[in-house]
């Protein structure tokens, strides 16, 4: 069997689109191939028409007691005769004890080659961890200033905005089972009370916490809230006036 590997550190080099061309081109030579889509970007996916969000990928294969049961169920028919492919979808694999910051800042400059990102804002739990593989990348709280530790107050003052973006419809992500399953397992909790003190009082403030705390997790809605904490280092947009300059006949 011959091996032919497409290989560059470098993103944007036309790795994905080097092996979705040479897949249609052993497809339309005769040959069955299929075309397996391990990159969460999901590019390879895209290109054919058949990218995934539904939480249902290349992941299952790899975590399942009994892949092979997956497989047909995976496998994606494209538009080309004898082309399939078997997409990627949104969740990263990582085979190791834990996941390392160098992942996350990894991450974090490919979201950068499509996005001018102002700025991050995590909690504090792991930023021991993460502080120096961040700043490597560019981004401190203290030398940058565009790195925010989220505090319990900072939350607090954004709760009611998020109510109203809410309210009004104003989040629109899409078909994004992980963010959904992270939002419907998130409740609004007083913060501050002492139930069954003297000094108890509801005093209006709210965090949020888990509806159901032992097996499924809130970290993808604590991700937007924690955005939403820093909006103000976004530049509200500005509509400027256009001179008039007049139009030149030659």
């Amino acid at each position: 069997m011959r091996t032919v590997a497409v290989i560059n550190l470098k993103g944007g080099v036309a790795k994905t689109i080097t092996s979705n061309s040479v897949a249609y081109i052993l497809a339309s030579q005769g040959n069955r191939v299929l075309l397996v889509d391990n990159d969460k970007q999901g590019d390879a996916s895209r290109g054919l028409n058949r990218r995934t969000q539904d939480g249902e990928g290349i992941d299952r294969i790899m975590t399942a007691r009994h892949p092979e049961d997956w497989m047909n169920k995976l496998i994606k028919h494209t538009d080309f005769e004898g082309l399939d492919v078997l997409p990627a979808n949104m969740l990263t694999m990582v085979d190791d004890v834990e996941i390392h910051p160098e992942i996350i800042t990894d991450y974090i400059q490919v979201a950068m080659m499509k996005y001018c990102i102002k700025g991050i804002a995590i909690d504090d739990f792991r930023y021991a961890l993460l502080a120096a593989a961040l700043r490597e990348i560019g981004f401190d709280a203290k030398v940058y200033k565009n790195l925010k530790l989220v505090r319990p107050s900072d939350i607090m003052r954004v709760a009611t905005v998020i109510d109203s973006c809410f309210a009004n419809d104003n989040f629109i992500w899409g078909d994004n089972p992980v963010l959904r399953w992270g939002t419907n397992n998130t409740k609004m909790i007083p913060y501050g009370r002492k139930p069954g003190k003297k000094d108890d009082a509801d005093i209006g403030n709210y965090v949020y916490g888990k509806i159901e705390a032992k097996s499924r997790k809130t970290d993808p809605f604590m991700a937007l809230v924690a955005s939403m904490t820093i909006e103000d280092m976004i530049p509200y947009a500005q509509t400027a006036a256009v001179p008039d300059i007049g139009v030149m006949t030659y």
